[in-house]
């Protein structure tokens, strides 16, 4: 009876052990039919697909494994209050970062509730009196419990009147100079220069004189801040930045702040300094930009030859990935003699301004020194990831460096819909990935399956010992065996 329960359970056992084989045989099967499909869909649309999906795995990975922690009361939120206006009507935007543990957020005015529920991280108040103060409490609502932030105060405008511009530098190099006088020490020759205004859309005009005479040209955002990264390395010279903001629409309201700055402790900053230049230069898989000129190489003092203006000609200032981002370069010439010939570089930048994503250079030919318009049109990478991004335009002209920038959106084109959803081919490449990731996880489960039910069948078959025949009576024991 035991010998055939044992046999039974064997059989048992062999009828899993090949039905784990038929799974595993199945699904690697598909695995490699899978397999083709990513591999050729990937090779039609660039080589380097691969590359920046294996990247973009590995950082999913880092973030989940990060992201493991204890949800506990939510942070307190760090708020803003800015009086602005809505054409004749007083408004006032508020602030604030994302705090951690927080599913929403209220806010109450003058102890009072405003609004509740909000997802996002900023609010216009335009239910506001002209010339009245008000206190604004940003509270964060989380499974844990509300974190409520310090009161911040603001008056708001009269804006049936003329509201004086502001501009403001903010920071230079990750130093807050608000408010300081006299030259600013700063740790980087690549500083990122960064500041406010209250003009929305302003056109920014960034002028830094006396060592390296540069202009930008730049536009703020819809809140009025604007930022910009130095692309080559400034000399150690004391510097005067300069930064004027006009409005768009009004181009009487003009605001200028300056500021001295100088780099210090250069012994201590060499190697700092080294490393980003080569950060600066650094670029994306399927591009290679060359690397921006070296410290000493940069433009000497003399007059600005002449203006740079950048304008995003597509509908909405956005393209497709993949497509055409059609552009408006303006050549303003300021002095006599201009020169003949410009080599304009156009490079298409990371929101943050310093990854370097595309780089296209076109010459140009200068007839006269009257106001000229070019219009070039880069094509956009296949793997450029959607989102905002930034176009600049740069030359040099008599040893002065000249830059302006525009923002663009780019989308992906999608293949068809699906209800509200637009499925795009990245889409469809990212699911397959990920789909082969999961089958080789499966296929692993099932090898280790695999393995423990022969263990067992084998662990089964060794348990049926001569000892265990004899006292069953199908053979006897044999002489000289003592078991």
């Amino acid at each position: 009876m035991q010998i055939n329960q044992n046999a039974g359970r064997n059989n048992s056992r062999l009828r899993r052990k090949k039905s784990f084989q038929k799974a595993v045989s199945f699904l690697g099967a598909f695995l490699i039919i899978l397999g083709g499909i990513y591999l050729v869909a990937g090779l039609m649309l660039n080589p380097r697909f691969f590359i920046a999906d294996a990247k973009e795995k590995i950082g999913v990975v880092k973030g989940v494994m990060v992201s493991v922690r204890v949800v506990g009361v939510p942070g307190q939120p760090t708020a803003t209050a800015t009086a602005g206006c809505d054409g004749l009507s007083s408004k006032v935007t508020l602030d604030w970062e994302e705090t951690i543990d927080t599913t929403s957020y209220d806010i109450e005015r003058d102890g009072s509730p405003l609004v509740t529920g909000l997802t996002e991280t900023s609010y216009e108040d335009t239910v506001v009196d002209a010339g009245t103060n008000y206190s604004y409490v940003i509270i964060s609502q989380g499974p844990r419990g509300t974190t409520a932030s310090n009161p911040v105060a603001v008056e708001t405008l009269d804006c049936t009147t003329n509201v004086p511009a502001t501009c403001s530098i903010v920071t230079i190099g990750g130093k807050n100079v608000a408010g300081e006088d006299g030259t600013i020490a700063i740790a980087t020759l690549l500083p990122t220069i960064t500041g406010t205004t209250n003009i929305p859309n302003a056109q920014i005009r960034i002028e830094i004189s006396l060592a390296d005479p540069t202009i930008i040209n730049l536009t703020a955002n819809e809140n009025g801040y604007w930022s910009w990264t130095t692309p080559f390395s400034l000399s150690k010279e004391r510097h005067q930045l300069t930064v004027t903001a006009t409005d768009p629409v009004l181009n009487w309201r003009v605001a200028t702040d300056t500021k001295y700055f100088q780099f210090a402790a250069v012994s201590q900053n060499e190697d700092n300094n080294k490393k980003e230049n080569k950060k600066t230069e650094k670029t994306t898989p399927f591009t290679s930009v060359p690397s921006v000129p070296p410290e000493g190489s940069a433009p000497k003092e003399s007059g600005q030859p002449l203006e740079l203006s950048l304008e995003v000609l597509n509908p909405g200032g956005a393209a497709y990935v993949g497509g055409d981002l059609d552009l408006k370069t303006s050549i303003i010439p300021k002095e006599i003699p201009i020169p003949s010939e410009l080599t304009l570089i156009y490079r298409i930048y990371a929101e943050n301004g310093k990854d370097i994503l595309f780089q296209q250079k076109e010459d140009v030919v200068l007839k006269n020194s009257d106001p000229q318009n070019i219009f070039p049109v880069l094509k956009l990478p296949v793997l450029l990831r959607p989102g905002r991004h930034i176009v600049s335009v740069q030359t040099t002209a008599q040893e002065s460096f000249i830059s302006a920038q525009a923002f663009f959106e780019v989308k992906e084109m999608p293949l068809f819909s699906i209800g509200s959803t637009n499925v795009t081919w990245r889409m469809i490449m990212e699911s397959v990935s990920w789909a082969i990731l999961s089958l080789l996880l499966i296929i692993l489960i099932f090898l280790g399956l695999l393995e423990l039910e022969h263990h067992r069948a084998a662990r089964a078959l060794f348990q049926i010992t001569e000892n265990l025949l004899v006292k069953r009576g199908y053979f006897t024991r044999r002489k000289g065996v003592s078991r």
